[in-house]
């Protein structure tokens, strides 16, 4: 087994992980295993196989948005100054930053030079599963754009650059790859999406602040323009997964209206379209037990997925605002319920009410007969009217 270095954070100390036979999937106890499920030892492009998975495993709505690898370079095969001036132009002083692959922006390399020759490379797969006609990169084509990338990055450096794993060929020989290549790179950093398509007017996303994911006490919302919730991100620590559910539809219509050169995007994303993630930091995955590109087969991809998704609790039913007005509709005017609403939210508010203490009586009673809670948000009162589903890859209302 190689060692393989998986940095905790751009510019951070290192740390080494031996990959021996205590965390391989023939002696791990974890969930997530099977001992014949490796991309090393399926055909993950095979027409059977591709038929055995979900459907949205292959139509980029689900999949890997974003992910960071590490692999050891062959040191007869390179000079490691020579390599950075190539890839980082007149920057070449510098041991990480962005490279300059035509096309692709958004691709940073992280090679010190500590004698070991261990490069890591952190990109959007999805930014080229987009020129092949998918949204976010399918799972069973994370390898293919894994190697395109690191072929991409190695011979722009030098063309003569190659991975460890090739050092036995000829000189000058950089190809093709052994079969079971991925088993030799790491992985320290894995990020999955999943589309989800919502119509119903009634969903916000303020809706999601309190759907509080398993040991998750962090809540961070970005607000738009406007003052409206456009992205919810649960959290909590550094080590530990973030589960996040944002408007993919306002996001790229962003995107596309920046002047930003090289943009990564071309196309919109269609109205009510948001995008959940789970974004798994390295601790994290060692947690799983994934060392290498080798274990993140589409079914292990899978499993991963719809555990991270039972955690977040964003399955849970879902409550309008306005529910409570349309429960009180059959017995009070228009008018009675916008008193009632209004005295529960100045309540909340703290705001001053001239009310005589006959009227607000009148109004707690009314309350209290229509089992309307006044110190409860109306966000989280009411009949739910639906839920989200990972697997359906939208909302599931209710009857």
């Amino acid at each position: 087994m190689v060692e393989l270095l998986y940095e905790q954070e751009l510019q951070s100390s290192f740390s080494h992980s031996v990959l021996d036979s205590s965390l391989s999937p023939s002696s791990s106890n974890s969930r997530f295993y099977s001992s014949k499920s490796s991309l090393a030892s399926i055909d993950v492009l095979d027409e059977s196989y591709l038929e055995s998975l979900p459907s949205y495993h292959l139509d980029g709505s689900f999949g890997i948005d974003m992910v960071r690898v590490s692999l050891i370079v062959d040191p007869n095969s390179v000079v490691h100054a020579s390599f950075l001036s190539n890839v980082y132009g007149t920057e070449g002083n510098k041991t990480n930053g962005r490279v300059r692959l035509p096309g692709q922006p958004n691709i940073y390399l992280f090679w010190p030079d500590t004698g070991k020759q261990i490069m890591s490379i952190r990109f959007n797969p999805s930014n080229f599963s987009r020129l092949d006609g998918y949204e976010i990169c399918p799972p069973p084509l994370l390898a293919t754009y894994v190697e395109k990338v690191i072929r991409a990055v190695l011979a722009m450096g030098d063309p003569q650059a190659r991975p460890i794993f090739m050092e036995n060929e000829p000189w000058g020989v950089i190809g093709p790859w052994p079969s079971n290549w991925t088993e030799s790179i790491g992985i320290s950093e894995l990020h999955l999406a999943r589309d989800l398509t919502i119509a119903d007017t009634r969903f916000d996303l303020e809706q999601m602040r309190c759907m509080k994911p398993q040991r998750m006490g962090a809540v961070k919302l970005i607000l738009g323009p406007t003052g409206l919730v456009e992205t919810v991100t649960h959290t909590s620590g550094k080590g530990t997964s973030r589960h996040q559910i944002y408007d993919k539809h306002k996001e790229r219509k962003k995107a596309l209206a920046s002047k930003k050169q090289g943009k990564a995007v071309s196309k919109p994303i269609p109205k009510g379209t948001f995008r959940y993630e789970v974004q798994m930091p390295r601790l994290a995955l060692r947690k799983k037990h994934i060392n290498t590109l080798d274990l993140l087969t589409p079914d292990r991809i899978q499993k991963m997925a719809l555990n991270y998704w039972s955690d977040s609790n964003y399955h849970r039913p879902l409550i309008w605002e306005g529910q409570v007005a349309t429960d009180l509709a059959p017995s009070l005017t228009d008018t009675e319920i916008a008193q009632v609403l209004q005295f529960i939210r100045n309540q909340s508010l703290g705001v001053n009410m001239n009310y005589t203490p006959k009227e607000v009586k009148q109004i707690e009673k009314a309350i209290k007969k229509f089992g309307i809670s006044s110190k409860s948000p109306l966000s989280q009162q009411g009949k739910p009217y639906g839920h989200l589903d990972f697997e359906v890859g939208g909302l599931v209302p209710l009857p």
